[in-house]
């Protein structure tokens, strides 16, 4: 201590000392704080990108779910309308048999039934109502002396029941000849 003026300073020394060392010390505190709140923001940062990736994602796959339905849905239209063709092209191969039959009828097998019917028509030729089984090529009762026909005797028939012929029909036995004649 060699003046007056140096001793009032050696005084202060430690106590600048102690002072350094709190603001060193404040420092480092402030430091170590500051580096944490950006270590936190940044880890912030962090989550919300990945909050943001994965929410971009989720739009993505539903962006491609959606054009890939549009996408699939023509071929699917296509395919139904295809479907749809299938089915009324079924019916009318199902329905195509029988309208092939009635034109047939219309025009072949009634055209070639006229000749066979004449003018007669549904009546029979005396104007009477001919039954189900009887048309213009049955054979008329015989009159003679049986006026209520042959007996059955003289009726041939045909494999079936006595009497009875081929449907139902009962048919007259041809005439015999005697040998001589």
């Amino acid at each position: 201590m060699t003046t007056e003026g140096s001793y009032l300073e050696d005084l202060g020394c430690p106590e600048a000392a102690r002072a350094r060392q709190e603001a060193d010390i404040a420092e480092a505190v402030a430091q170590r704080a500051a580096e944490q709140a950006r270590l936190k923001a940044a880890e912030e940062i962090a989550v919300a990108q990945r909050t943001f990736a994965l929410k971009q994602a989720e739009i993505k796959a539903e962006t491609d779910e959606a054009a890939a339905r549009a996408a699939a849905a023509g071929p699917l239209a296509e395919a139904a309308r295809q479907q749809e063709i299938l089915l009324e092209q079924e019916r009318v191969a199902e329905r195509q048999p029988s309208l092939a039959d009635r034109q047939l009828d219309i025009q072949v097998r009634k055209p070639a039934d006229r000749p066979r019917r004449g003018a007669v028509g549904p009546r029979g030729a005396g104007g009477r109502q001919m039954s189900a089984h009887q048309g213009p090529e049955t054979v008329p009762r015989l009159g003679g002396p049986f006026p209520e026909g042959p007996p059955l005797a003289q009726f041939r028939t045909g494999g079936a029941a006595p009497g009875v012929g081929d449907l139902g029909r009962a048919y007259p036995a041809p005439p015999t000849t005697p040998a001589g004649r």
